[in-house]
């Protein structure tokens, strides 16, 4: 198959609009949604909804979220934290948890200018680590007193 006789061009909006008031067909796309961020409050208010109705039953999480129009759209907006949220053993995990609410509070801070964009991504990492550390230091706990109770009984 030989390549289209057409070039592509990259146009500016003023050489489209000239194009088109000298009958060119121009093709411009249409956005039908425009995504606007979620505030801080909100975004901790589903994660905190999210939790809880996970915890509380999570064969019916799915079904309460399509029934609430705010969880509905935030699960839509935010899929894979939705997913995450969802998800019976990670939210059992309160250190996940609290990252993710920590995570959402340092973008706040740096919405908001009381922090810049390279010291969010500092803190960003020491709240991944502060995560996992807390996490290997809970289940080396976990094994321990595993390991106790068997040797002792």
């Amino acid at each position: 198959m030989s390549p289209p006789d057409a070039k592509l061009h990259a146009f500016t909006q003023d050489q489209l609009e000239d194009a088109a008031s000298r009958g060119v067909e121009v093709m411009v796309p249409v956005h039908t949604h425009t995504f606007e961020p979620w505030g801080a409050e909100s975004l901790t208010r589903c994660v905190s909804r999210l939790v809880a109705l996970t915890r509380a039953d999570a064969g019916g999480v799915r079904a309460a979220v399509r029934a609430d129009a705010e969880l509905d759209r935030f699960c839509n907006d935010h899929w894979m934290l939705g997913e995450k949220l969802m998800t019976p053993a990670f939210v059992r995990d309160d250190n996940a948890v609290r990252s993710v609410t920590q995570l959402i509070l340092l973008r706040a801070q740096m919405d908001d200018g009381r922090l810049t964009a390279p010291e969010a991504q500092s803190r960003v990492s020491s709240v991944v680590m502060d995560g996992i550390l807390s996490a290997k230091q809970e289940a080396d706990a976990a094994a321990a007193a595993a390991a106790g109770s068997t040797s002792s009984g």
